[in-house]
């Protein structure tokens, strides 16, 4: 995660938790502009979500209840900083939206708001499960067929075409490079 914790002493402001969308390119850079606006003013915090931006992505299910899990690890370790400050307020952008609100609907009494930008997700689907889901990630995982179906997700490309759908205008170079 990102953090510019410089005003937590004198602020007296609550801290700011930014999460980013779900999608082929997304990380903490698509919450660079609130960041950015916030820094100085309140302690604010930027998670790169597991498996997305330059968090680990490691061989693991990434569920919604792992994505929560981090939202909700980051918070504690917020809460841990800055007790005298209160709650949190959280921000979430299109479907991180869900993994925020899951993360706040589990311990309400952390969190002070919760805003979303563009929700989406709040389906109630569970991910698909079943021999053929498991045949499917076993091709994927194959290093001659899944790595270049990765890089050509995460391909400029790709990730131009994934931030338009969040964004207004032509994607930022520095947003594309992150």
């Amino acid at each position: 995660y990102y953090a510019d914790e410089s005003t937590a002493a004198k602020s007296g402001r609550r801290p700011l938790l930014l999460i980013h969308s779900l999608n082929a390119a997304p990380s903490a850079m698509e919450m660079k502009p609130l960041f950015e606006r916030f820094r100085g003013d309140r302690p604010v915090y930027a998670l790169d979500l597991p498996g997305f931006g330059r968090s680990e992505r490691g061989d693991r299910d990434y569920t919604p209840e792992l994505l929560a899990d981090a939202v909700d690890a980051l918070a504690i370790e917020i809460r841990s900083k800055a007790l005298d400050l209160g709650p949190i307020d959280v921000v979430a952008l299109s479907l991180g939206a869900e993994i925020a609100a899951r993360a706040v609907a589990r311990d309400p009494s952390r969190h002070a708001s919760l805003a979303l930008i563009s929700p989406t997700g709040f389906s109630g689907r569970n991910p698909p499960t079943g021999p053929l889901v498991d045949g499917f990630e076993r091709v994927l995982a194959m290093p001659w067929l899944g790595e270049p179906l990765f890089r050509a997700l995460t391909s400029e490309a790709s990730i131009r075409f994934f931030l338009a759908r969040n964004f207004e205008g032509e994607p930022d170079s520095e947003m594309i490079e992150y």
